[in-house]
């Protein structure tokens, strides 16, 4: 749907007089992004608070455009014009009465009063979530993060936004403006690649790890490196340091794909994979840190994954909580 239509059915729906069918699109048109739910409640707060003028409410078009012309230089005859269906009861009072007000504000309130506030998505335990942003980068936050940005200041010079907890990023290319992530005094900077970034709060390191293009990852104030595919940069904000390194961890992005791959790996290289994947904490008795397990698990559950390392190694569990303990005197 474009502006005028999508206008036109906030329009119908908020008087009460959209059909069962424009209710159905306007709520489906909800589910699709951030943006739109936004958008619809800034609509509805001012509707809401011209009901009480609707009596005593006249709008001074002319005044109004002329304040639009001199905010922005947009001239009456060259605005988009919102159609309205002849058919429908509207309250047309209540219509020029909003309109006046959003236009009024320096053309439709700079973007519904959104250009100082900032929008957030947050995922809560156990649960992941798929963001589009205004400029087509797709973002997969993983469980118990956030991500921030104010719409005003985006997609302009550059394209900032601020994550707590980890997130997949998919980032439309645009050479012109560079995409900016910023966490726990770390900054990502790209021009249009894709890469996980995990920056919980309570963990000593900010990690990025480069699927595809060229990144570059640092401190706000001192080291930087430059990340191609196959590399991670660790930043320990505390010493002021980042490193970089291969990875060759196929589950870096397990939270995201929902599979688990092992092959040939010692125990203490499968722990860590566990305890992000699951969030627990697993403690394990020495003599089976080198036992090696392999195995595939598509959307596993813990103790699915528990039970055929039991079965496969002989080593023995205990899950309690989010406390796992693998004990054993060594392996099959």
């Amino acid at each position: 749907m474009n502006n005028e239509q999508i206008y036109d059915l906030i329009t119908s729906y908020l008087s009460g007089n959209a059909s069962p069918e424009e209710r159905a699109r306007v709520d489906a048109w909800l589910e699709e992004r951030e943006d739109n739910r936004q958008l619809f409640e800034d609509i509805r707060s001012i509707w809401s608070n011209s009901a009480a003028n609707d009596h005593t409410f006249e709008p001074d078009v002319e005044a109004a455009w002329r304040r639009v012309a001199d905010a922005t230089g947009i001239s009456r005859e060259s605005a988009p014009v919102i159609q309205m269906q002849p058919k429908r009861s509207f309250n047309f009072r209540r219509i020029a009465a909003v309109l006046v007000i959003l236009l009024g504000s320096s053309f439709f309130l700079k973007t519904f009063v959104l250009d100082k506030r900032s929008i957030e998505v947050a995922t809560l335990a156990g649960e992941t979530r798929d963001v589009e942003l205004p400029d087509g980068t797709h973002i997969w936050l993983n469980q118990n993060s956030s991500l921030s940005y104010k719409k005003g200041d985006f997609n302009k010079k550059e394209r900032n936004v601020t994550l707590s907890g980890e997130a997949f990023f998919e980032v439309a290319k645009n050479p012109e403006k560079p995409f900016i992530i910023r966490s726990s005094d770390t900054y990502t900077r790209v021009l249009g690649t894709s890469f996980n970034v995990r920056a919980y709060q309570g963990e000593e390191t900010v990690e990025v790890s480069v699927s595809t293009g060229r990144v570059e990852f640092g401190l706000d104030k001192g080291d930087k490196v430059i990340l191609t595919p196959g590399l991670k940069g660790t930043a320990d904000t505390h010493a002021g340091t980042v490193q970089q390194a291969a990875f060759s961890n196929e589950n870096h992005l397990a939270w995201k794909n929902k599979k688990l791959l092992f092959n040939d790996l010692t125990i203490a290289e499968i722990i860590p994979a566990l305890e992000h994947y699951f969030s627990v904490r697993i403690d394990a008795d020495d003599a089976v840190l080198s036992c090696h397990f392999t195995g595939n698990f598509n959307d596993p559950q813990l103790i699915e994954v528990l039970q055929v390392l039991s079965l496969s190694t002989g080593i023995e569990y205990r899950a309690d909580h989010n406390m796992v303990s693998l004990t054993g005197n060594g392996c099959k």
